[in-house]
């Protein structure tokens, strides 16, 4: 009787949890890129390096690989602060061997792998402008889901591809930085003065 009740009881559950989990249809391929070269595709990180961008008037760019292994729409995305001077390009591009997402930055100090100091004069006929927005957490960048036609496209893909660009993640302050040393500094101190006394 008992073994019957927990039967019960198990159904209901896993029924209660498959009511309440979001459909796979309803989600997206999550795949976000930073200035840094760290990629991640729903888990599964891959990196980028500096590279040579085989695009129109292409240059030394943070090049990521293709983390989808099948073919996207070629196209640019391009970045623009709310001035609308442009400031980043995220460009899908292939050649007879390789898909590869190029990022440019267009640096106001040169931190970051894609700061490269170069920053393409000609853009790929599919072009697309999107604004610069805050992400939270002080970063900023875009978030974007590519339609039919679209830079970054893949028809293939059973759920739509959504790219996450992370532009600027904020540098600590002064201030923080600051109290970290001193905080530093008291413990060491601190311990010196116990170990001579």
């Amino acid at each position: 009787m008992r073994t019957k009740h927990h039967l019960v009881f198990v159904l209901v559950l896993v029924g209660m949890l498959a009511a309440s989990a979001p459909s796979r249809a309803d989600s997206y391929v999550n795949v976000t890129l930073d200035e840094n070269g760290h990629g991640n595709m729903e888990g599964f990180a891959f990196s980028g390096n500096v590279g040579l961008d085989p695009g129109p008037n292409g240059g030394p760019a943070l090049v990521y690989p293709s983390p989808v292994g099948v073919p996207f729409q070629v196209g640019d995305v391009l970045l623009v602060e709310p001035g609308g001077d442009p400031t980043e390009l995220l460009r899908f591009t292939a050649d007879q061997t390789t898909q590869l997402i190029a990022l440019y930055s267009n640096p106001d100090s040169c931190v970051d792998l894609a700061d490269t100091g170069w920053f393409p004069s000609q853009f790929q006929p599919n072009l697309l402008t999107l604004p610069v927005t805050a992400l939270g957490g002080g970063a900023t960048g875009c978030i974007y889901t590519p339609t039919p036609g679209q830079p970054g496209y893949v028809s293939l893909s059973p759920r739509p591809m959504r790219y996450n660009v992370i532009a600027d993640v904020p540098e600590p302050s002064t201030a923080l930085l600051l109290a970290v040393a001193g905080i530093g500094l008291a413990g060491f101190f601190w311990r010196k003065r116990k170990i001579s006394g």
